[in-house]
């Protein structure tokens, strides 16, 4: 429900922006979900990445050096994974209500364990408690292969065959 809101909230919210109900929300979340576990499991090389990144950070390398080596977030990377300072309330748009219940309970100093997203596995160090919802953070981002990536190998290996092409957003454009 995404912070404070209520299941008449979400239903409210669902219905004017999407003209949804709230089974529609659930049958596409449940959607989403499996996509995330599905890619999560399938992508040995991002979970090898991150698994990896996780172990020279517990084996007292530098997250910042770490962040530059693996994090694919090249807005951070460049500056050892730092993304400043973050305001945790549950209603910041810009992170998942995943990411910030971890943020939320990371204590200074910390590093998170490997928190996994819809796209990707992330790590979290919090190099500054400001107060209970603003800490300074530093992460590390590695995405899995979409989907998209992984029926263009099986189509490259003749495993599958398209029958459908949809043009892109510049196919259209240049019509």
């Amino acid at each position: 429900y995404r912070g404070n809101s209520n299941r008449d909230e979400l239903a409210t919210t669902l219905k004017a922006h999407y003209g949804w109900e709230i089974s529609d929300y659930e049958r596409f979340y449940k959607d989403v979900l499996l996509k995330k576990k599905v890619l999560a499991s399938l992508d040995n090389q991002a979970k090898a990445s991150i698994n990896t990144a996780r172990g020279k950070i517990a084996a007292g390398v530098a997250f910042e050096d770490v962040a530059k080596e693996f994090s694919a977030d090249e807005a951070s990377k460049v500056n050892g994974g730092k993304i400043g300072r973050i305001d945790l309330k549950l209603n910041n748009a810009n992170f998942s209500y995943t990411i910030l219940e971890t943020l939320k309970n990371l204590q200074e100093g910390a590093s998170s364990e490997v928190v996994i997203t819809n796209d990707s596995f992330y790590l979290f160090k919090n190099t500054k408690t400001y107060s209970e919802d603003e800490k300074e953070i530093e992460m590390i981002r590695v995405p899995f292969k979409t989907v998209d990536e992984y029926l263009q190998d099986l189509q490259k290996a003749g495993k599958i065959v398209r029958h459908i092409k949809f043009a892109t957003q510049e196919e259209v454009t240049q019509e």
